[in-house]
């Protein structure tokens, strides 16, 4: 999870104050309307959306049997039987203070930037030794077939090694190359010069 804010540097306090409630204090105020915006969110992006399905079947499919096979945001299911209790030992267990990373950027005076910054997290304790284990990831090829009415898609996808392994960066340039956008040479061989 990303949290991104652009702010006046001059507005740095300000932010570390509320930042640092969030992290220490969360308020899981309005649980129920919460819930039903992220359900909604479910179903514009994938249940309602050919690519979200196409998309969320392929990843199931590649890793059947895997957590790599689950939708982030959830099945419809989950998301229905998701309870604040669930909610709350989800953030105990993943959301602390001591695996987050922060960066600062921008102008700004790096002294007066960290006396703020040890103001309201120097509470933070030190990294935990506890290793995430990497778990062998079980890549299952084949082709899925998904009728919808809509346009024609394909998605390709190739297991790679996950971050930090340096190879991942070298995955991200060429799949850019590759697929990205209209400059990309799929684009230009198969849609401007194919047809």
């Amino acid at each position: 999870t990303t949290y991104t804010v652009s702010l006046p540097s001059d507005r740095l306090s300000f932010w570390a104050e509320l930042e640092s409630e969030r992290i220490f204090h969360p308020a899981f105020r309005d649980f129920d309307r919460e819930r039903n915006v992220v359900m909604e969110e479910r179903r514009m992006r994938v249940e309602n959306d050919p690519d979200g399905k196409v998309y969320e079947r392929f990843i199931r499919e590649a890793f059947a049997g895997s957590p790599y096979g689950w939708p982030t945001i959830g099945t419809s299911e989950d998301l229905k039987n998701l309870t604040e209790s669930d909610l709350r030992e989800f953030w105990r267990r993943h959301y602390r203070p001591d695996r987050a990373i922060g960066v600062l950027v921008g102008r700004f005076d790096p002294g007066q930037a960290e006396k703020v910054i040890r103001k309201f997290f120097g509470r933070i304790p030190p990294p935990s030794k506890e290793r995430i284990q990497e778990e062998e990831v079980n890549f299952n090829p084949g082709i899925v077939h998904l009728k919808e009415n809509a346009e024609p898609r394909i998605l390709i996808g190739y297991p790679k090694p996950p971050l930090p392994h340096r190879d991942d960066y070298h995955f991200d340039l060429i799949s850019e190359i590759l697929g990205e956008g209209r400059s990309s040479r799929l684009y230009r061989s198969l849609v401007e010069e194919r047809g």
